[in-house]
C-alpha cells in the first residue's frame, strides 16, 4: 500500500529497503533505478563554520577544522602552512569578488572545489588591514567535522575522568574502522576503562 505515496524512485527504494529489512538480514541493500539527471554544481569548502554579522553583512568565521595531529591524510584547507585564519576573522573577498549578505557565502565558492583561489581576510569587517592567502577548498569537508567530532568527544572523556578513561568511535567494521580503531587504541594504551 506503500507504493500508491512513492513520488520518487527514492521513496520506492526506500520501501524496499523496509521490506528487505522485515527479512531480518543483514548487509543487504537497495540503490538506482530511473532516476532525473540532476545537474550538479561543484562547491568549494573551506572546513569552517561561517556566521552573518548583520551590522556589516559580513561572514565570520565562527569555527574552522584544522587536521587531526593523528590524521595527516585529511585536507585542512585553513590549517595550510602560512594560512593564518582565525575564529572571528571575517572573509571578505573570494578572487577578488566581495562575499557579503544577501548573497549565501556558499555561493561565492561555486565551481572552486579543489582548486587554489584567493582569499581576503580581516579581524574586522573592512579590508583597511587585510590579508589574502591562497587556499585549495576541499568538495567535502565531512572528515574534518568527523574528526574534530571525535577529538572534542575524547578531550570531554578524558577531563571528566581525570585521564583514566579513553574514548574511540570506530566509523565502519571495514578498513577504515580498523585504521582507526589501531590508531585509538595504542593512542590511549593503559587506561584504566575505554
Amino acid at each position: 500500500p506503500l507504493v500508491a505515496y512513492a513520488a520518487h524512485r527514492a521513496d520506492l527504494n526506500y520501501i524496499l529497503g523496509e521490506m528487505i529489512a522485515e527479512l531480518n538480514c543483514s548487509h543487504t541493500y537497495v540503490g538506482g533505478g530511473e532516476m532525473p539527471e540532476v545537474p550538479h554544481v561543484s562547491v568549494g569548502l573551506l572546513g569552517a563554520v561561517y556566521e552573518l554579522d548583520a551590522a556589516s553583512g559580513r561572514y565570520r568565521f565562527q569555527k574552522i577544522y584544522r587536521r587531526s595531529e593523528f590524521n595527516q591524510e585529511v585536507v585542512a584547507p585553513l590549517g595550510a602552512p602560512g594560512v593564518k585564519v582565525n575564529e572571528g576573522d571575517y572573509l571578505l573577498k573570494v578572487e577578488g569578488r566581495d562575499v557579503k549578505a544577501p548573497e549565501d557565502v556558499f555561493a561565492a565558492f561555486q565551481g572552486m572545489a579543489k582548486r587554489p583561489i584567493t582569499i581576503t581576510v580581516n579581524s574586522r569587517p573592512d579590508t583597511a588591514g587585510s590579508r589574502s592567502y591562497v587556499v585549495t577548498p576541499v568538495p567535502n569537508d565531512f572528515e574534518l567535522r568527523y574528526l574534530d567530532w571525535v577529538e572534542g568527544n575524547r578531550r570531554k572523556v578524558d577531563e571528566s575522568t581525570g585521564g583514566r578513561v579513553g574514548y574511540m568511535h570506530v566509523p565502519d567494521t571495514a578498513v577504515r574502522g580498523v585504521i582507526e580503531f589501531s590508531r585509538a587504541l595504542y593512542m590511549q594504551n593503559g587506561k584504566d576503562g575505554l
